[in-house]
């Protein structure tokens, strides 16, 4: 699935409705995102986590220094930002958080996570810069395929790329 997604405001109204249909499901896959520095990853995360239960709590940010945010949401939330490791590995502690099965994962510059280390099922969400916004595209795998479903039958009129 390839969409444009031409301002902040769409971005946001898109982690939005990607909330509501986890939600729909009950079906909470990692979300991996790709995509170059201010393209647009933080804002589609910051409108999931307010979409979810108690995300009025959360303050979404990158969490570029910690590396992993966690947030009060229903499911809690793991926000991670590899943008720093780019080709170290995980530490115990992130790999505890991603693995665990505790948390809604959420993970920004994936790419710098090798493959053999990403999780069965996911959501990939590659962004990109065009001339009309933002390009995204979204693949899936495994229990991600039930999202990605969901995200087809969501109105996206004017967001098709």
């Amino acid at each position: 699935m390839k969409l444009i997604l031409d301002s902040p405001e769409q971005a946001l109204k898109f982690g939005q409705a990607l909330a509501s249909c986890l939600c729909q499901e009950n079906c909470f896959p990692p979300l991996l995102f790709q995509g170059e520095l201010g393209v647009g990853k933080t804002t589609i995360i910051r409108g999931i986590v307010a979409s979810l239960p108690h995300g009025n709590e959360a303050e979404v940010s990158s969490p570029s220094f910690n590396i992993v945010n966690i947030y009060p949401t229903e499911p809690e939330v793991a926000h991670f930002d590899l943008y720093r490791l780019q080709a170290c590995g995980l530490d115990e502690g992130m790999e505890e958080y991603l693995y665990s099965g505790q948390y809604f994962i959420l993970m920004e510059w994936s790419e710098y996570l090798p493959e053999d280390l990403w999780p069965e099922d996911y959501l990939l969400i590659s962004l990109s810069y065009c001339t009309k916004g933002r390009k995204m595209e979204i693949k899936a795998k495994g229990s991600g395929e039930k999202i990605y479903t969901c995200l087809q039958n969501w109105d996206v009129r004017g967001l098709e790329g």
